[in-house]
């Protein structure tokens, strides 16, 4: 499985994140904000093998920096995004 960097990154206020699945398995992508704390949940779902892309809406969230959370059977992956307004 793979999470790939958002883009653009710096974003305002939208972005995409890429993610692969090589074998059927339940998706979780939540956003955390600097200090840990939950912000969104983007996917919650089982997906077939395969490349993914998930959209953020960031438009109601304040500038600062961001964690996407991937979460699979196999493990899990964080990237850090960064929201500029």
């Amino acid at each position: 499985f793979a999470l790939d960097q958002n883009y653009p990154n710096p974003f305002n206020p939208t972005t995409s994140i890429n993610f692969s699945v090589p074998h059927l398995s339940s998706i979780s992508i939540s956003v955390f904000d600097i200090r840990g704390e939950f912000v969104e949940q983007l996917v919650d779902d089982v997906y077939e093998p395969g490349q993914y892309t998930a959209n953020l809406d960031a438009g109601n969230y304040s500038s600062g920096i961001y964690f996407c959370k991937l979460s699979t059977d196999f493990g899990h992956l964080t990237n850090k995004m960064v929201l500029l307004k």
